[in-house]
């Protein structure tokens, strides 16, 4: 009789592994979700921080336009005060006289100034949400012109949503005395000199 041959069993020997295991997938794909929910959050703040520089280089150009209408009637510098002591958050159109654009028009420094600030009321209003202005002479010494403090304000859309925005130095440069109604207004300030 002859004697059965023994089964040979493979016996696991330590080699060279290849591949990955399981908690190595695991780990790098959580790394993978850290850094794409970081971008996603710079993409946000890009996003927040480029509306922002948006808003504040219109301020800059409803600044511009007032200073040209101010220059444009530097008789009626002193008619160039606005200032409803609270910011609203739906401000209402402007009714724009219309009475002193044409050549030839006799009109007076106030009148051409009440156009003036209508007009730009009216820009920033269309122009920024819930935007306004804040205009107040500010009559020279002897010797010195008058001056205008001019504040453009806005509200930025995330603070309508109840997300508040902590940039104090932002609201720190709002009208003195001026009723913000504890809102989010953002404010730019110019010292306009005709």
């Amino acid at each position: 009789m002859t004697k059965p041959t023994p089964i040979r069993r493979r016996v696991a020997r330590p080699s060279n592994a290849h591949g990955t295991t399981l908690i190595e997938v695991l780990v790098a794909a959580l790394l993978l979700a850290i850094g794409l929910l970081s971008m996603a959050g710079i993409q946000a703040s890009a996003v927040r921080l480029t509306k922002e520089a948006e808003f504040k280089s219109t301020a800059v150009e409803i600044s511009s336009a007032f200073g040209e209408y101010l220059k444009a009637n530097v008789g009626g510098v002193g008619a160039y005060t606005v200032n409803s002591g609270a910011f609203a958050i739906d401000p209402e159109a402007q009714d724009i006289p219309g009475d002193c654009n044409g050549a030839g028009l006799a009109c007076t420094p106030a009148e051409i100034a009440a156009e003036d600030l209508a007009r730009v009321q009216e820009l920033a209003r269309t122009r920024l949400p819930s935007g306004q202005i804040v205009s107040n002479v500010v009559l020279g010494a002897a010797g010195q012109s008058d001056s205008i403090d001019f504040w453009v304000m806005w509200l930025p859309p995330e603070s309508r949503s109840g997300e508040a925005n902590v940039d104090n130095q932002i609201t720190s440069r709002c009208p003195p005395n001026y009723d913000t109604a504890g809102l989010d207004v953002q404010c730019q300030y110019f010292r306009i000199v005709p």
